[in-house]
């Protein structure tokens, strides 16, 4: 009877097959989707701040087609992939302050150079760099970092996991495509408004296409916080010398609008005749 039990006992029982996760750990998918959630939620959360301080609901969209702000988005997976191991918080503060200072300075800067606009400018703020970010928003930057490792990250990780798993790779790849071929259209129709500006003609059928479906009235109308360089630049030389000061106009929509420059004094509008 013994010998037939322990014949029992070695017999080999069958190996659970383990349900899989996706996007299970620290992986691109899961970095992809976080991104996704930081360009939807960076395009509400300045748009609700919008909404507060002047009383209107203004496009905040980095992308011309969703509600999709690629800086939050970059800026999320950003300081997730270089802070997550970070566990003193003043070093994590002192950190996520240099990375969103430093990552907003830098886009602030090839925007400039590259497409020749500026969609934010904080020329008039308080210990402002060179107008493209402030010491105070990095103090903030290291906050919300702090938050988003902490708090955002660990919550959003856990229902991304609950995602299934062929679905979930199916739809990932999809939306990958989707968002890769917006940004495209995006930066190329922002290049091509550059090249329109300095008076180069389209050459090619691409071109043409751009000039046609992405005129500045459409471009201004996604972008509605965008504006030449040259006026960034003429504010900054105003401050410097107010005898330089002269009220901007800028072309939005088909319109023509005064842009505040928050001088001492307001200065007069000359007539349109």
């Amino acid at each position: 009877m013994d010998s037939i039990l322990q014949e029992h006992d070695n017999i080999p029982t069958p190996i659970t097959q383990q349900k899989k996760v996706f996007a299970k750990g620290y992986c691109f998918f899961k970095y992809f989707w976080f991104f996704v959630i930081g360009c939807i939620a960076g395009t509400y959360y300045e748009q609700i701040l919008t909404l507060c301080k002047k009383g209107v609901w203004v496009s905040r969209a980095g992308l011309l087609y969703g509600p999709l702000n690629p800086v939050y988005g970059f800026g999320a997976v950003l300081c997730v992939l270089i802070l997550h191991r970070v566990k003193d918080w003043k070093l994590l503060w002192t950190l996520g302050g240099l990375i969103g200072g430093g990552f907003e300075y830098i886009l602030s800067w090839l925007q400039e150079i590259f497409i020749h606009s500026v969609s934010w400018d904080y020329s008039a703020r308080f210990l402002n760099l060179n107008g493209r970010t402030t010491i105070p928003y990095m103090v903030f930057w290291g906050l919300l970092f702090m938050v988003v490792v902490k708090v955002i990250y660990p919550f959003c990780s856990k229902w991304i996991e609950k995602i299934p798993y062929t679905f979930g790779n199916v739809m990932t790849w999809i939306c990958i495509v989707l968002m890769a071929l917006n940004m495209g259209i995006t930066c190329s129709a922002l290049l091509r408004q550059s090249m329109r500006h300095k008076g180069i003609e389209a050459r090619t059928t691409f071109a043409e296409w751009l000039d046609k479906m992405y005129p500045d009235e459409v471009i201004y109308d996604v972008f509605e916080n965008m504006k030449p360089a040259s006026e960034k630049n003429q504010l900054q030389q105003s401050q410097e010398d107010p005898s330089l000061a002269t009220p901007t106009l800028a072309v939005y929509y088909g319109r023509i609008e005064e842009k505040e420059f928050l001088l001492p004094t307001p200065c007069p509008i000359p007539s349109a005749t």
